[in-house]
């Protein structure tokens, strides 16, 4: 049984002290306000134990491998690779500046200094991982092979969560960016062959657009500051270079303006480009994996099991898509002349605008689910993906655990790895609360493309001078990727018929479906996760992760009442120190654990009463704590 120690307290307060004051304003609330976020041992997240890659041409520096005046102290890889094999003592270390070094830094930097005393240091966004690195910089294969061979090594490590690709491949032999190239379909090949959720720049016309065209990982956009907030797309963003027919490459954007970073000897820099939004992206996995392995190894259950769907690349995919911000809540009232009430907004935290710093989701062909013709929709903004990256929202949207359709009704906000069984099938999630009218829901759903490897010597790994094919029901090449194509709906509870759906996302090019919907009444509702048809070179099957989000109907209810006497208070609290870590008697979000979240929802309802259902004076967590618990407590402040 797990016990409440003071030391333990103390520690963690001391961490999360640490991690809250050195954070930049990339990874701050005005960033994508990762830090300072608890795990489920009430301890702050900074990926501890998950093993992240890194595959660039060049690679960051390690100590015990290159001379002194290239370490930077507060950088440390665990293992750095060349393509295969041992690195090369000061080799393939310098390029652009240290450039590998410092994108590493943007995920795993545990640098607390301030050189130009401004409040920002560069730690990362997951100090704790450990980070895995090859550069493919050898002259004698083609580069394309050199970026798939480093990638298979980083791979056969095992148990990799992420792997991050800050750098582009030129385009050889007139190919388009249809998925096709060799690194790219290794990149769609690893993704589904090791578990692995690839995150990618998002460069594009710069002759370097290989592997953003991927289907199977995450491409990631810049965003560039309004005022101090990252929340416009960035305006050196270009789309000449967009995936082939209607599929759009951008997943997400991310911060990637005057980043603060630290590189080869500790230099401190500011460097711009979508290089450093992608392992944004890539350090936020690791703290959701850190996550789920303190959620499976403390309390395994159907939501958190032991088979490690939590761990899935496609679950990843989806808690990420559709918990980014698009529009801040509260920040209008209507849309197209109906009210949306407070909360509508599902809680997002800033309004991101396009390229030209005014448009927004609401101006976007996704939201109008526009029509471009022969039926094709448009699950994704061209620019913004389904927006801007919030470590925070990820967190909320992945913790409630795996909800299966099959044991009942779903929960307001959940994610699920499931099967579809064949063309026709479709999954059933029922809401088990009415939705406000008014309000928006917002639900994603990823899966593969399927890609085979031509494995000329039996080994199931990819070695240079291997090749992928897919083919389609006659055995010869196809035009274009294998994809099982899966529709996503949005139903009246009572609808039997897809022809009834109040929403739906129906792309049939990519292997992403997204809906962010205005719910037109206040009821009970449910989403589809529909097979339309089957490629027959793949089977029936076809596995996919979807996540979603929703507001219920319901007034104000007092969460943090843990005693049960209506009013939130400090025997609140003090019950809910009892319950830490041993049941979930409070458990004020309902993933099924007391532990520090749960004090946050405590904090903002404090003073609730079932008379006064929103309250004012919410206490100052250090004062209180100091008092009731006879310690500096350790949760930050909200946004």
């Amino acid at each position: 049984m797990y016990k409440f120690h003071l030391s333990f307290a103390l520690t963690a307060s001391v961490i999360l002290a640490q991690v809250a004051s050195a954070s930049t304003d990339s990874t701050g609330p005005n960033g994508i306000n990762s830090t300072g976020l608890l795990g489920a041992n009430n301890q702050p997240l900074t990926g501890a134990g998950v093993k992240i890659g890194q595959v660039e041409d060049s690679r960051p520096a390690k100590s015990g491998v290159d001379s002194a005046g290239y370490i930077n102290s507060s950088v440390s890889p665990a293992a750095v690779f060349k393509l295969d094999g041992s690195p090369v003592p000061d080799e393939d270390i310098l390029g652009q500046n240290g450039h590998a070094t410092q994108v590493a830094s943007v995920m795993i930097s545990t640098d607390n200094t301030d050189p130009d005393m401004d409040g920002d240091t560069p730690i990362g966004v997951s100090p704790g991982a450990q980070l895995y690195a090859s550069a493919t910089s050898e002259p004698v294969n083609p580069a394309q092979t050199e970026a798939a061979v480093s990638a298979q090594h980083i791979a056969d490590i095992g148990e990799i969560r992420a792997v991050n690709i800050s750098f582009g491949e030129q385009v050889v032999d007139g190919n388009i960016f249809d998925g096709n190239s060799l690194f790219t379909q290794f990149i769609d090949w690893s993704a589904s062959e090791h578990d692995i959720l690839y995150v990618v720049l998002g460069n594009q016309g710069q002759s370097l657009p290989i592997p953003k065209d991927n289907f199977n990982g995450m491409t990631i956009g810049r965003s560039s500051r309004v005022g101090n907030v990252f929340r416009r797309v960035s305006s050196v963003n270009t789309y000449d270079e967009d995936a082939a027919g209607f599929r759009t490459s951008i997943s997400l954007i991310a911060p990637g303006e005057m980043i603060q970073v630290t590189g080869l000897g500790n230099v401190h820099a500011r460097p711009s480009g979508t290089s450093f939004a992608a392992p944004h992206v890539t350090g936020t996995v690791a703290l959701l994996q850190e996550y789920a392995n303190e959620r499976i190894a403390n309390a395994p259950s159907a939501q958190w099991n032991v088979s490690g769907n939590a761990r899935r690349h496609e679950v990843m995919k989806a808690v990420l898509m559709n918990s980014a911000d698009k529009i801040e809540d509260g920040s209008i009232d209507e849309i197209n002349g109906v009210d949306i009430p407070v909360g509508g907004l599902l809680g997002m935290e800033r309004t991101v605008v396009k390229q030209d710093g005014v448009s927004t989701w609401f101006d976007s062909d996704a939201y109008g689910d526009g029509d471009l013709g022969s039926g094709q929709f448009v699950p994704l903004d061209e620019q913004m993906g389904t927006g801007h990256l919030n470590a925070s929202r990820a967190l909320t949207q992945f913790r409630s655990g795996e909800q299966n359709y099959e044991d009942g009704d779903v929960p307001l906000i959940g994610w699920d790895y499931g099967t579809t069984t064949g063309e026709g099938d479709n999954n059933r999630y029922r809401f088990s609360e009415e939705l406000l009218g008014g309000s928006f829901v917002s639900i994603t759903v990823a899966w593969d493309r399927h890609v085979e490897l031509n494995d000329t010597n039996s080994n199931n790994r990819f070695d240079s001078g291997e090749t992928f094919e897919r083919y389609d029901s006659d055995g010869d090449p196809p035009d274009d990727s294998v994809i099982n194509d899966l529709d996503l709906y949005f139903l009246p509870a009572s609808a039997t018929s897809a022809g009834l759906a109040e929403a739906a996302s129906i792309s049939t090019e990519g292997t992403v479906d997204h809906i962010f919907f205005q719910v037109p009444y206040t009821g009970f509702w449910q989403f589809w996760v529909d097979q339309h048809d089957e490629e027959a070179a793949l089977g029936s099957s076809q596995n996919y992760a979807v996540a979603w989000w929703a507001k219920s109907a319901a007034g104000p209810s007092i969460t943090a009442d843990f005693t049960g006497d209506g009013t939130v208070d400090g025997d609140d609290l003090a019950q809910w120190k009892g319950d830490f870590g041993i049941n979930d008697d409070s458990d004020a979000n309902g993933d099924g654990v007391t532990d520090g979240a749960d004090f946050l929802a405590w904090q903002r309802e404090f003073g609730n009463s079932s008379a006064t259902p929103t309250s004012s004076n919410v206490p100052e967590p250090s004062a209180l704590m100091l008092s009731m618990l006879g310690l500096p407590f350790l949760m930050r402040r909200q946004r």
